[in-house]
C-alpha cells in the first residue's frame, strides 16, 4: 500500500463536511460509497458508509451513542468483541486504500471519540495517518446542534469539549494540521494551500479556485461568532472560550511548540468528572423546570380560556402568568446559584492547573533566555538543525540507495556464483564418471595386454616349432635322397 491516508477530525457541526469537500479539490479520494446530502448538510457529508457503519457497530458494542457525555472505560479497545471488530476494520482499510484512485481521505467526526481503536488499526497495518483537525467556535456549534437536534446549549457545549479534548494528547503525537472554520470560510484557497504545503500534496490551483467560487456557499452558514462576541456570551463557559483561544494559538505556525502544553491541559480536562457533574446538574434542573412550565401552561390555559370568566379577567393573562411563575423564578435562581458555584469551583481548579503549566512553560523560556538565546534565535537554530538533519537525511537516503544498489549487485553476483558452483559440481560429477570409465577401460586394456602377451608367447613357440618341423622335414627329405642315390 503506497498510498497515504488522511483523516478529517472535528466536532459535529464544525464544518468538517465543507472542509472535506475542499480537501477533495486537492486531489484526495474519499471513495465511491459516500453518504448523500441532507437538510442539515445540503452539499453532502463526505462520509464513507462502510466507515460510518463500522463506527455504528463500535458504539453499539460499547452501549453508548456519539453524544455520550463522559469518557469511555480505560482499555475499552482491548475487549475481545472489539478486537474481533478490529479485524474487520483492518480488511476494510486495506480494501479502501487498494481501491483508492489517489491518496485516501476518511471523514467521520466520531473517530476522535474512538481514537484508540483506529490508532490500533493503523499501527497494525503499518500506516502513519495524516490528521486534519477542524474546530469551530463553541457557541456556533451549540446553536447548530440546538437547531438540528434540539440539544440544550449546555449539552452541546459539553459535547464540543469532548470532541476537542478527548485523546488530544495522543493526537498531538501525530502529524496534524489545525483548521479554524471561520478562517477557512473567509479564504478557503489559502487554507487549502496551507494543508497542501504542510503534507507536501501536489494540487491543481484551478481546482481550488473552482471550489471557492462554485462550491462554497456562504449563504448556507448560519452563524459565525468572532472571539470578542464569544468571550462576552453568557452561554459559553469561560474555560470553553479558553480552549477555543488556545486552539487558535496552536493553529499559528509560530506556536506549534505549544501543542504539548495544551495536550496536557486537554488530558486533564477530559479525564476530570467536571463535564458529567455539570451535565447532571443542568439536565436534572432543566427537567424540573420543563415540568413546571408545562404545569404553568396548562394552568394558564384553563384559567385564561375559562368561558365562565369575564372578558376583563381573560385579558389579564400577564397577571396570571406572573402569579404562577414566582416559584419557578425562585427555583431558577437556586439552580443558577448551584451551577455557578460548581463552575467557579471547577474554574478555580482549572486556573490553578493552567497557571502551573504556564509557569513551567515560562521557566523553560527563562532557561533558554539565560543562555543568551531568544525564542527567535532558538527557532532559527531549530530551522538550522532541521536543515542539517534534512541534508543528512538526504545523504543517508543516498547512501542507503547506493547500499541497496551494491546489495543488488552482490545478490546478482551471488546468483552467478551459485550457478558456477552448480556447473562445477556437474562437471566434477561428469569427471568422476569419466575417471570411472577410464579405470574400467584401463583394466580391460591390461587384460588385453596380458592376452596379447600370451598370444605373442604362443606365436613365438609356434615359430620355433614350425622351424623345428621345417628343419626336420628338410632333413628327412635329404636322407631320402641319400638313400635313393
Amino acid at each position: 500500500m503506497d498510498k497515504a491516508l488522511y483523516i478529517v477530525l472535528g466536532m459535529h457541526r464544525s464544518g468538517t463536511s465543507l472542509i472535506s469537500a475542499g480537501i477533495n479539490s486537492l486531489g484526495l479520494d474519499f471513495g465511491n460509497k459516500l453518504m448523500g446530502e441532507s437538510e442539515s448538510n445540503q452539499k453532502g457529508h463526505w462520509e464513507d458508509t462502510d466507515i460510518v457503519g463500522l463506527n455504528n457497530k463500535l458504539f453499539k458494542l460499547l452501549n453508548v451513542n456519539w453524544d455520550y457525555l463522559g469518557l469511555l472505560p480505560e482499555q475499552w479497545h482491548h475487549q475481545p468483541e472489539i478486537i474481533n471488530l478490529r479485524n474487520e476494520a483492518l480488511l476494510l482499510i486495506e480494501h479502501k486504500l487498494n481501491n483508492a484512485k489517489s491518496d485516501l481521505c476518511i471523514k467521520d467526526p466520531r473517530i476522535i471519540r474512538l481514537f484508540p481503536f483506529w490508532s490500533d488499526v493503523f499501527e497494525i497495518l503499518g500506516i502513519k495517518p495524516n490528521y486534519i483537525f477542524v474546530y469551530r467556535s463553541p457557541i456556533d456549534v451549540m446553536k447548530s446542534l440546538l437547531k438540528r437536534d434540539k440539544k440544550p446549549l449546555i449539552e452541546g457545549q459539553l459535547l464540543w469539549l469532548h470532541h476537542n479534548l478527548d485523546y488530544f494528547s495522543e493526537l498531538a503525537k501525530h502529524k496534524v494540521v489545525f483548521i479554524e472554520f471561520n478562517e477557512f470560510v473567509a479564504d478557503s484557497k489559502s487554507q487549502l494551500v496551507r494543508i497542501a504545503k504542510y503534507f507536501s500534496i501536489s494540487y491543481v490551483e484551478s481546482q481550488l479556485e473552482s471550489f471557492a467560487h462554485d462550491f462554497l456557499d456562504k449563504s448556507l452558514i448560519n452563524s459565525q461568532t468572532n472571539s470578542y462576541n464569544l468571550s462576552v456570551d453568557g452561554n459559553v463557559l469561560s474555560f470553553s472560550h479558553d480552549i477555543f483561544r488556545k486552539l487558535n494559538l496552536i493553529t499559528s505556525p509560530n506556536h506549534l511548540s505549544d501543542i504539548g502544553v495544551f495536550a496536557l491541559q486537554a488530558q486533564w480536562l477530559a479525564s476530570s468528572d467536571m463535564a458529567c457533574q455539570i451535565h447532571r446538574l443542568g439536565l436534572n434542573n432543566e427537567k424540573k423546570l420543563k415540568e413546571k412550565i408545562q404545569k404553568l401552561a396548562a394552568t394558564v390555559s384553563s384559567e385564561v380560556l375559562d368561558p365562565k370568566r369575564t372578558d376583563s379577567v381573560q385579558v389579564d393573562t400577564v397577571k396570571i402568568i406572573e402569579e404562577h411563575t414566582a416559584d419557578i423564578s425562585l427555583e431558577l435562581n437556586v439552580f443558577k446559584s448551584e451551577f455557578n458555584s460548581m463552575l467557579n469551583q471547577q474554574q478555580y481548579l482549572y486556573n490553578v492547573y493552567s497557571e502551573q503549566l504556564d509557569a513551567n512553560l515560562n521557566e523553560l523560556s527563562v532557561r533558554a533566555g539565560a543562555n543568551g538565546n531568544s525564542i527567535d534565535l532558538m527557532s532559527g537554530q531549530m530551522k538550522s538543525i532541521e536543515k542539517t538533519a534534512t541534508t543528512r537525511l538526504q545523504q543517508v537516503s543516498k547512501s542507503i540507495s547506493q547500499v541497496l544498489e551494491i546489495s543488488s549487485e552482490l545478490r546478482q553476483q551471488q546468483q552467478t556464483k551459485n550457478i558456477l558452483i552448480n556447473e562445477k559440481l556437474d562437471l566434477e560429477k561428469i569427471l568422476r564418471t569419466k575417471e570411472t570409465q577410464i579405470g574400467t577401460l584401463t583394466n580391460k586394456n591390461k587384460k588385453i595386454q596380458k592376452q596379447n602377451s600370451h598370444l605373442i608367447d604362443n606365436i613365438a613357440r609356434f615359430k620355433q616349432e614350425r622351424e623345428h618341423i621345417r628343419k626336420s622335414y628338410f632333413w628327412k627329405i635329404g636322407q631320402f635322397f641319400k638313400i635313393v642315390k
